[in-house]
């Protein structure tokens, strides 16, 4: 019994790709983007000659940006508003996520390594709720839930 859609041969390519981001930052604001599969790369026809449309790497684009607000005037507590816009090549719609984190600097684990909790909106799709610490000056531990709005939510939790 032989399944066709499994070559009987070896297959093996070069598939170049690229991507490229940048990230700027300042003790009050940040702001980065990204792209990916800036090439677009078809994956080899010769597999699937009859489906060209699934064997390309769309490019997908990201730009985050954000700010840093003490609500305080010792800054015990900052809020760190942010947003994340999504494009993805002849896919998707654009999309943005609209985030805000609170930082509570006066709760220490150690020197300097304060508490903190977020939430994330993701539109018509999903509210994301998050908790964590700074562990130390480069690692920041976490944990998250997603809460889906769509109607994968019958199917997906947490």
């Amino acid at each position: 019994l032989r399944d066709n859609s499994v070559p009987l041969s070896p297959i093996s390519s070069l598939l170049p790709n690229a991507n490229a981001g940048f990230w700027l930052y300042h003790k009050y604001w940040f702001i980065g983007g990204s792209a990916f599969n800036l090439f677009e790369t078809q994956i080899k026809k010769s597999i699937f000659p009859e489906k060209t449309g699934i064997n390309k790497l769309f490019r997908h684009y990201f730009l985050i940006m954000g700010g840093v607000v003490n609500v305080l005037p010792d800054p015990l507590i900052d809020l760190i508003p942010s947003m994340v816009f999504k494009q993805v090549d002849e896919v998707y719609n654009p999309s943005a996520d609209f985030n805000l984190k609170i930082k509570y600097r006066e709760i220490k684990w150690k020197d300097n390594h304060g508490l903190w909790a977020a939430v994330s909106y993701r539109n018509q799709q999903g509210l994301n709720f998050m908790i964590g610490m700074k562990a130390n000056m480069k690692y920041e531990i976490g944990y998250a839930y997603d809460v889906t709005l769509s109607y994968l939510s019958a199917v997906s939790r947490g």
